[in-house]
């Protein structure tokens, strides 16, 4: 559907991965801990000590075994290793979506929590945000509040997009009024 979609996320992962954090376009930052890369003699070291602690006699064991288990240790250091790099990589290309989607967010809430507070029609102690599922806001209000509550949520939430990612994308919300929890 998208042909570039894909090696545009994999660019953005490895050029967090290069620089050792994923940025969103409002400049907050996430930073990554590189995994260590274990050296052969730290596999030694590590194979050594498994097999003491599992009582394996070290000088009756056959040379070639050491050595198969070594190579296996090996191999699964290699594969740990880039385990963790990619999973680095996918963390730093989603980071900028996800990221992007917070901030729009966070800075909605915000937006919000003001309009609330501005108008005298709210009581800002018994009335307000009291969640947030991923995108969405949930607010509790006096029934008589409800639909100019369900207007700042719009608002707030649209003014918060453009501010994060600018007026290239048209972001339209629906924010909706329920007298009761829905499952």
């Amino acid at each position: 559907m998208y042909p570039s979609l894909g090696s545009y996320i994999r660019n953005i992962g490895q050029t967090g991965y290069d620089k050792g954090y994923a940025i969103t376009p409002y400049g907050r930052k996430r930073f990554f801990t590189y995994p260590k890369k274990k050296s052969r003699n730290d596999i030694y070291i590590e194979v050594e000590k498994e097999l003491k602690k599992n009582k394996v006699n070290l000088d009756s064991l056959p040379e070639q075994e050491f050595i198969e288990i070594l190579n296996e240790a090996n191999k699964q250091a290699y594969r740990e290793y880039n385990s963790q790099t990619n999973a680095i990589k996918r963390e730093a290309g989603n980071m900028p979506t996800q990221g992007t989607s917070a901030d729009i967010t966070k800075l909605a809430m915000v937006l919000f929590t003001h309009r609330i507070e501005d108008d005298d029609r709210f009581d800002v102690y018994d009335e307000g945000l009291i969640l947030t599922v991923h995108d969405e806001l949930v607010a509790e209000v006096k029934d008589e509040n409800a639909e100019i509550c369900r207007q700042y949520l719009k608002e707030s939430m649209e003014e918060a997009a453009t501010m994060v990612i600018g007026d290239t994308v048209k972001v339209e919300t629906n924010p909706y009024i329920e007298t009761f929890w829905k499952k």
